[in-house]
Order: C-alpha cells, then structure tokens, then sequence
C-alpha cells in the first residue's frame, strides 16, 4: 500500500542531511551558550573572592604555593578524628591549603548527604568561613 506525499526513496535522501544539519544547530547553540556562561577573567582581587565563595572549599591561604585535597565523608568517625589534627597543621604551614570535597560513603547514607548538602549550603550562604565552621559543627 502507498502512502501519499513524497516518495519514499526521496525522503530517505533528505532524511540524513536534516538530521546532521540539525545536529550541528544543536551543537552550535549549545556551545554559543555555555561560551556566554563562562566567568570572565578579571582582577586578581574578585578572581580571589570568587574562591573563597564556592566550591571547592578550601582552608588555609588561597595562594598557598600547595593544595591538600581531602575527599571526607561528614558522617566517617575517622574522618571527624582527623580533622581537627589536620586543621591545627593547615594553621602551622602557611604554604599550604586544605581543598574539600565530599565523599558520602553509602554505609553512612543518607545522614552523609544530608550533612553535606548542609555544609554546601552554609557556604553557599555564609562564604568560606561558614563552611568550615558548619563542617566543624557537624564534626
């Protein structure tokens, strides 16, 4: 049985090249926007600002010449006994800094993620010293 409207071997020929041109709009628009996302570079100052605001948190100098990047669980006992220690040597070494990322660990769920989404908002809210703060709380 045949169907009115363009022949079958006709559509199959325009077929292609539509969907590839489509393709390519999509791709286009979708890295127009994301260019038009993307944070200046500015002065050293807001550039600075910017990183003590939002993740990932970090302890210490921002200019520190070395970064300690942690993964911790907020709910992890071995975790929360480090902490402190970990701190109190950030302190003593000016030239480094303490970078935090969350690892909620499916044994300490939810109270993991929900702990970090706690401290992420604090941070989000109050800067960089509310975050620690808030992690030190919850610790």
């Amino acid at each position: 049985m045949h169907t009115p409207g363009l022949p079958t071997h006709t559509l199959r020929r325009y077929l292609g090249p539509m969907l590839a041109g489509i393709a390519v709009l999509l791709v286009l628009v979708l890295l127009a926007w994301s260019l038009g996302r993307s944070p200046h570079t500015g002065d050293p100052a807001s550039a600075e600002a910017a990183a003590s605001a939002s993740p990932p948190w970090r302890y210490g100098r921002i200019d520190a010449r070395f970064t300690l990047i942690e993964y911790a669980d907020l709910e992890c006992p071995y975790c929360q006994a480090y902490f402190p220690v970990l701190k109190r040597w950030i302190d003593a070494n000016p030239d480094v800094n303490w970078q935090w990322h969350h690892l909620p660990l499916p044994m300490h769920e939810p109270a993991a993620t929900q702990s970090a989404r706690l401290a992420e908002c604090a941070g989000e809210t109050g800067g960089r010293e509310a975050f620690w703060n808030t992690v030190a709380w919850i610790y």
